[in-house]
């Protein structure tokens, strides 16, 4: 019992962020948000993730993660909590 709350502490210290599944006419993809620690403060960066579809040999990534357009306006409470139902736009080279 001890081992597996010593576990998801572990899990919990580890955790970076948080995505969601959106559709849009173009597809499926990932919404959400990462936390980086910059010298000691705590800064929540959105992003978006989409499937690469170019992916035409192993090298190649499956999934790219870009920077939210609407992460550079300053982050309102309710954006810090929960992603926005806003729907993303997903890049033309992506579809």
């Amino acid at each position: 019992m001890l081992e597996e709350q010593n576990s998801k502490s572990d899990w919990k210290e580890r955790e970076m962020g948080a995505f969601w599944t959106r559709e849009s006419g173009k597809g499926k993809y990932l919404s959400g948000s990462i936390e980086i620690d910059e010298l000691g403060l705590k800064k929540k960066i959105r992003v978006v993730m989409f499937p690469n579809r170019f992916k035409d040999n192993e090298k190649k990534p499956d999934y790219v993660l870009y920077l939210s357009k609407d992460s550079e306006a300053a982050p309102t409470e309710e954006a810090k909590t929960e992603p926005s139902s806003k729907k993303e736009e997903i890049p033309d080279s992506l579809v």
